[in-house]
């Protein structure tokens, strides 16, 4: 018979190369800030003397860089800093000693450290998102103001109107090039945001399947008290990783020491903050002590959670959460509540949002492209900047509304309540207004270009500097409008009610329907006004 060979005893952890030559190199430079293990730890609260005293002899090796770092800190405070080489070194020695000594933890680590990486790249990508919405929206400013002075120059012409006209034509034809170029560009920084965000989210999600996994060996080397304190203290981190590790930490101690239940209580009421890329972290709040209102949807449909693309959402009680920058493409939200809801930079493409209650929410550079709102109550809704183009709001309540800048090309407005609302630099091109009220609301420098304003009530509306050439304002109610260098050429002006406006510096040639007889007896005119 052949002879068993015995089995080869198992190193011990603080015996391996890696691991002494980390343990070493730690231990001269804890001794090199000449402070006692005992001190240490009054003044850092995060780790005790046993597990210091570990840290030193090698049987266990820290997963973060904390210590590390802590150390380097005091040393760079006694004015004898390590340098960048030195400190580079150690950090190679950690992740060596970590990678034989637990390995597990060394994933996690390298996890974290990609991650951390990734979410530098995002807000990277953000400010230059920002950077490329400024320089747009500074573009299309100086075309709006070379559009204006353009129509203005068009009153006072005389012999070098040939060469002032092609001078402007050639500056605004060269702003047209650069908006379309910058918004290209901006399209493409969008679509590396979504992709860095992508990935920053792929690896939260490996960061929790690794943490499920090292809960035993975590419990092993503290006692739940201890475990609770660093859980607590990672909850209140502004940074995303601890306050997950928090998290997870928390809820598996709530499951098995029934006295963390009332702190815990305490903090899921404490409010989450919120991430890098400016979206909630995972909710401890008071929403998740609610389950995020059951009726509107389980907890493994979040809105902090991605998967909301077509997402049936009927009558959901979603009022006050945060969706910031989230997809609901297709998504069934009629007769929704989102009243104060944060909907910033949500993608609803072909939206479903009848009837919906949109009260005070926020739909900052919202993307609604095709989106229907029929009936959709929106009063003191913010759409700066949204993209509402063919979206359908006949009959939508927007009195109040913040529109400013917003994208309203070919959209159905038809008997929409716009009472007192901002449209400021909006594009309503070939927009349907049809029966809309637009009572004492600002459409100053707006671009109403053929669109279709018949019998609209616009009585005290501001359209100063307004584009409306081709403006179908049959039967229109513009009194008391103020129409000061507004653009009417070719509009047509049936039976419109200009009594009290003011149509100072305003060009009406080749409209419609009214006679220059007719204006200067309904209307406020000057010597600048160009007649039909």
């Amino acid at each position: 018979m052949t002879a068993i060979e015995p089995s080869q005893p198992r190193v011990p952890i603080q015996k391996r190369p890696e691991v002494m030559a980390w343990s070493g190199e730690l231990k001269r430079l804890f001794d090199s800030v000449d402070v006692s293990i005992n001190r240490f730890c009054k003044a850092n609260p995060l780790v005790d003397k046993g597990t210091l005293s570990r840290y030193l002899n090698g049987k266990r090796v820290p997963q973060s860089r904390w210590l590390l770092d802590r150390l380097l800190a005091l040393r760079a405070e006694a004015g004898t800093p390590l340098a960048d080489q030195a400190r580079d070194h150690l950090i190679g020695l950690q992740l060596a000693a970590l990678q034989v000594a637990h390995p597990h933890d060394y994933r996690i680590r390298i996890a974290t450290d990609e991650l951390n990486v990734t979410l530098t790249a995002l807000r990277e990508s953000q400010r230059h998102v920002r950077h490329l919405e400024e320089e747009l929206h500074h573009r299309n400013r100086q075309l709006a103001d070379l559009l204006q002075a353009n129509a203005q120059m068009r009153t006072a012409w005389d012999t070098d109107r040939v060469a002032t006209q092609a001078a402007a034509q050639a500056a605004i034809e060269g702003l047209h090039r650069e908006v379309a170029e910058l918004t290209a560009q901006l399209a493409h920084a969008r679509r590396h945001h979504e992709q860095v965000d992508a990935r920053c989210r792929a690896l939260e999600s490996l960061l929790d399947q690794l943490s499920a996994g090292n809960g035993q060996e975590a419990a092993e080397s503290s006692s739940p008290m201890e475990r609770l304190g660093v859980a607590i203290v990672q909850l209140r981190s502004p940074e995303p990783v601890k306050r997950l590790d928090g998290i997870l930490a928390l809820s598996e101690l709530e499951d098995h020491h029934a006295a963390v239940h009332p702190l815990l209580l305490d903090l899921l009421r404490t409010p989450a903050p919120m991430s890098p890329s400016g979206s909630c972290l995972p909710a401890i709040s008071a929403a998740s002590e609610q389950d995020v209102r059951q009726a509107a949807f389980d907890t493994a449909t979040q809105p902090q959670n991605l998967g909301l693309a077509n997402a049936n959402l009927v009558r959901a009680d979603l009022s006050h959460l945060d969706f910031h920058c989230k997809n609901l493409v297709g998504a069934n939200l009629t007769r929704a509540n989102l009243t104060g809801a944060d909907l910033t930079g949500v993608d609803l493409t072909r939206a479903d949002l009848t009837r919906a209650n949109l009260t005070s929410a926020s739909l900052t550079v919202a993307d609604l492209p095709g989106a229907t709102l029929p009936g959709a109550d929106l009063p003191d809704t913010d759409l700066t900047r949204a993209d509402l183009a063919g979206a359908n709001l006949a009959g939508a309540n927007l009195s109040g509304a913040n529109l400013t800048g917003a994208n309203l090309r070919d959209t159905n407005l038809r008997d929409t309540d716009l009472t007192e609302a901002n449209l400021t630099d909006t594009d309503l091109t070939r927009a349907d207004l049809t029966d809309a009220n637009l009572t004492g609301a600002d459409l100053t420098r707006a671009y109403p270009i053929d669109a279709n304003l018949t019998d609209a009530n616009l009585t005290g509306a501001n359209l100063t500097d307004a584009n409306l050439p081709g403006a179908h304002l049959a039967g229109a109610k513009l009194v008391g409008a103020k129409l000061v260098g507004a653009d009417l050429r070719d509009a047509d002006l049936r039976e419109a009610d200009l009594a009290k406006a003011d149509l100072t510096s305003a060009d009406v040639r080749g409209s419609v329907g009214i006679s220059e007889a007719e204006i200067r007896n309904a209307a406020g005119v000057d010597k600048r006004t160009r007649f039909p």
